[in-house]
Parts: structure tokens; C-alpha cells; sequence
């Protein structure tokens, strides 16, 4: 459950709605991916949109999260079969974290580690604007020098 919530930035009750019919394998450029198809359960404009965060087959939390997908016999069943406020019990009772500190932590790490940009974030997370991003994407020196020796 956290594991998924970490890796695709998700919501836990984005993740709680989440099926094994929901996750797609896809190939870019010779690697693979899973695309997992998930609701943005913040309600906007009157209506709920779906986002549909890519997760790197390679990473190490990929093959712990598969292997516990592909044990269900149905695909439209729930992978998870508990309400929020019990996940969020469990999570703080063994890390004393907060679930959306997941969140920060992996947008923080898209854009560190892998160049996220402010509108990769709002497309990964589903946001509306980039309003959100700005609190993620911040330009370092160094980031700025780089950028202009490409240019030469």
C-alpha cells in the first residue's frame, strides 16, 4: 500500500481504489514501465478526473508491488481492502509519519533525481495548474550555470 502511494505520488485513497485492471505495461524507447490508471479523488469543477503515473519496471519497489498485484484471481477487484483513516492508523503507528509525506518525499525526489519540471508534476500527480509545483520545483544556482553552458 505505502509502497504504491510512494511511487506514484498518490493520494491513499487514490491508492485504496486501485485494482490489478489498473496497471498497464507499456515500453518507451525500449524500456519498460507500468502505467497505473488512477482516480484524482479531489473533486474539481464537479467531477473526478483520473491521472496515470508511470513507475520505472526496475525500480526496487516495482517487483514487491507486482508480485502482490498478480496473486489476485480477479483483475476488478480492490487491492486494498481497508478505509483510509485504518491505513493511515497503521502507517503512523510504524513510522509516525504522516501519509502525505509520501507524497512530498517522492515529488521531491522526481524533481532532485530525475529533472521533474513543474508541468511533469502536474501531469504525474494530476493537478489542475502549476500552482502546486512551484513549492517542489525551485532553480539552484548551479542548475542555472548548467543550463547556460548547454547553451554555448
Amino acid at each position: 500500500l505505502f509502497m504504491i502511494q510512494y511511487l506514484t505520488a498518490s493520494r491513499i485513497s487514490e491508492v485504496l481504489a486501485l485494482t490489478p485492471n489498473d496497471f498497464k505495461k507499456i515500453i518507451v524507447d525500449g524500456h519498460e514501465f507500468y502505467k497505473i490508471q488512477m482516480p484524482v479523488l479531489k473533486k474539481r469543477r464537479g467531477q473526478y478526473e483520473e491521472k496515470y503515473p508511470i513507475v520505472d519496471v526496475n525500480d526496487e519497489f516495482v517487483s514487491p508491488i507486482m508480485g502482490f498485484v498478480n496473486k489476485f484471481n480477479n483483475n476488478n477487484e480492490k487491492l486494498f481492502k481497508i478505509s483510509k483513516n485504518l491505513a493511515w492508523k497503521r502507517l503512523n503507528n510504524v513510522t509516525k509519519l504522516r501519509t502525505h509525506t509520501f507524497r512530498r518525499s517522492r515529488l521531491t525526489e522526481l524533481v532532485n533525481k530525475h529533472r521533474f519540471e513543474s508541468w511533469d508534476l502536474v501531469k504525474f500527480v494530476g493537478w489542475e495548474n502549476a500552482a502546486p509545483a512551484t513549492s517542489y520545483v525551485r532553480s539552484k544556482t548551479e542548475d542555472l550555470a548548467k543550463k547556460l553552458i548547454k547553451d554555448n
